[in-house]
């Protein structure tokens, strides 16, 4: 974990001095004299050289400190901090729903193989996996906000606030990150299942007599979701990248939103903060993942 983080914080800060635009100039708009832009960027610390910029920028990191935005003048780990827990209730909810509809489909498909539900649920996944999920967030406006009227097509609302008004803000957002994932693991945990119901401990299942129901959903779900929880883990980061487009499409206040914000407006310690902060959800996210294996198989174990 430590490496890959290292990794993202050197490539996070050289793609940012290398990005074109002047901080300086964002903040003080076309009209500012050379004299105001000199002041400003030693103000901002980017009249020093780069490894002596990212020698500050890293110990500020090693002590927890990300930095202050140019624009609000707020602490980064306070923006951050408002606007993560909005992402990331949307990726786990959009993960919760495309798991639970991917793996149940993929599970019946591979029970029922070359049946015509079989090829309606492929034909189904392999639909969604194609979709990219900012033309679909525009489908369920156009269907459930303009033509039916049920569900509002942007804003959020906070949950202490009103439970039933938050939901409806969240659903369509989570729905729209949810059905990629949701045709990638009915992919993956078909082709997983059908390999497990073909391994002699389930032939023997099945010639105790045990009902099928039972076979597939108690002795062979188990040790088919290895593959498909390391695909779920890799999703997971997929899902907090694509919430910055679904947060545009649905005015979402999260990180992405907060992101793509400070990327039109030069904000770099804003950029550098909140993608270090999401690639280190996606590294925790993967551990987490491997620490799920030794529950899955008792074989695995790590020393």
């Amino acid at each position: 974990m430590i490496p890959v983080l290292l990794g993202v914080v050197v490539a996070v800060f050289i793609m940012v001095k290398l990005a074109p635009g002047d901080p300086a100039a964002a903040l003080l708009g076309v009209q500012a004299s050379p004299q105001e832009l000199e002041r400003v960027r030693h103000a901002m610390g980017l009249d020093r050289s780069w490894p002596e910029q990212f020698g500050i920028w890293l110990a500020g990191v090693l002590h927890g400190d990300l930095g202050t935005s140019y624009i609000s003048k707020k602490p980064v780990s306070e923006l951050i901090a408002t606007r993560l827990p909005v992402t990331f209730e949307l990726a786990v909810i959009g993960t919760a729903l495309g798991a639970l509809v991917g793996i149940t489909a993929g599970v019946i498909s591979a029970a029922r193989r070359y049946t015509r539900l079989d090829y309606l649920v492929t034909t189904l996944a392999l639909f969604g996996v194609s979709m990219p999920t900012f033309w679909f967030g525009i489908l369920l406006i156009l269907l459930f906000s303009l033509y039916l009227g049920w569900l509002p097509a942007s804003g959020f609302v906070p949950l202490t606030k009103d439970p039933l008004k938050h939901f409806e803000a969240v659903l369509m957002p989570s729905l729209s990150l949810g059905i990629f994932l949701a045709g990638s693991l009915a992919r993956f945990s078909r082709t997983s299942m059908v390999e497990t119901l073909a391994l002699q401990y389930v032939r023997t299942a099945q010639g105790k007599g045990l009902a099928q129901r039972t076979v597939v959903w108690v002795h062979a779900l188990r040790n088919s979701l290895i593959p498909t929880i390391t695909v779920l883990g890799a999703q997971f980061g997929a899902l907090l990248g694509g919430a910055v487009i679904v947060e545009q499409v649905f005015a979402y206040p999260g990180v992405g939103t907060l992101l793509l914000t400070a990327i039109s407006q030069r904000d770099y310690p804003v950029v550098e903060g909140v993608v270090l902060i999401v690639a280190a959800l996606v590294v925790l996210t993967n551990l987490v993942v491997d620490l799920a294996y030794t529950w899955l198989d008792p074989r695995i174990h790590y020393a």
